[in-house]
């Protein structure tokens, strides 16, 4: 959807019948169906929360 949402005109169908038009902006704007898609793929590239990094490895002092 990443392509989508360039587009000058925006048309969202729902079982064969028109379900929204607009730009990207209105139709997140709008919170629908096309909103909900594009926010479902955009999750799968948002950083995981909660995940631990791991530690550096203590190093010993040369002295």
């Amino acid at each position: 959807m990443s392509g989508v949402r360039h587009a000058d005109h925006i048309y969202v169908l729902n079982q064969g019948r028109l379900a929204e038009h607009g730009t990207h902006d209105d139709l997140i704007a709008a919170r629908g169906r096309y909103a909900a898609m594009f926010d479902t793929q955009a999750a799968q590239y948002a950083p995981a929360p909660n995940v631990p990094k791991p530690a550096s490895p203590r190093v010993a002092d040369k002295a």
